[in-house]
């Protein structure tokens, strides 16, 4: 996005990106979803490239981050996903300036030399993921809120040890994402994992007459006495108890249940 700003969501109101002017982002949807794009009123300068998904998968070599985002985004159950966002440098901006100005010349492949333009495009948003050169002032809360949603979606597949495969699906090295996370979020990676299925565990308490053993299973943890344990460490007593207060007292809430 050269000027203005632009927001994408899903058709059920869901947000998907925000980008602004000078930055820009790669985006995924499965097929068959949609997004909603509002643009802010005005005159806009924008480049929207979609390459094919089967050509990327060939690229991948040439594009390892866009290849593996594009890899782990046709494995997952959500119908959309998004990159990082980086600066339009003037290296970017050369070459969208060289991409708009074509024209066609007699004898010369113009399809051979518009690929070229945009593959040249492709690589310069690459190497800016690969070496980390992010928008400073936004793409860590943006990248941050983005793993704290995919564990949110995502909890009941996840051990509370599943770090190193966070940091790889979204672009950071281990200790970065550890470290930036706790700043963010006030939590250890693991233990916002561990808060986000014992909140769900409290709801099925509270909300269901599901067994203890369903419900350890529902979120997450299929040895009904280790979750009986974590209960315990949080809480002080069983999920049995915790469901018992739950029903006998009407001002207990997930705030006053949660440490």
């Amino acid at each position: 996005m050269f000027d203005g700003n632009l927001s994408a969501s899903t058709a059920d109101g869901a947000g998907v990106a925000r980008v602004s002017k000078g930055i820009m982002y790669g985006n995924f949807k499965s097929q068959g979803s949609s997004f909603v794009n509002s643009v802010a009123p005005g005159m806009h300068r924008f480049c929207y490239l979609t390459p094919r998904g089967d050509w990327l998968q060939r690229k991948a070599a040439d594009f390892p981050a866009i290849g593996k985002f594009y890899e782990k985004c046709l494995n997952d159950v959500r119908a959309y996903g998004y990159m990082a966002k980086t600066s339009i440098d003037a290296r970017i901006y050369k070459a969208f300036l060289n991409l708009c100005s074509l024209q066609k010349i007699k004898g010369v492949d113009m399809e051979a030399l518009l690929l070229n333009r945009v593959i040249r495009m492709l690589k310069l948003y690459d190497d800016q993921l690969t070496s980390g050169s992010f928008i400073r002032a936004d793409a860590q809360k943006e990248r941050i809120r983005m793993v704290r949603q995919f564990i949110d979606d995502n909890y009941r597949e996840l051990k509370i040890g599943d770090v190193q495969m966070l940091s790889e699906k979204f672009f950071f090295a281990r200790r970065s994402l550890t470290r930036v996370f706790k700043n963010e979020t006030g939590f250890t990676v693991q233990g916002y994992i561990e808060k986000t299925k014992l909140e769900n565990a409290l709801k099925l308490l509270k909300e269901t007459k599901l067994s203890i053993g369903e419900i350890s299973a529902i979120v997450g943890y299929p040895d009904q006495n280790y979750f009986s344990r974590v209960v315990k460490k949080h809480f002080g007593t069983s999920p049995k108890n915790v469901r018992e207060q739950f029903w006998k007292s009407a001002k207990l809430d997930f705030s006053t249940a949660w440490p």
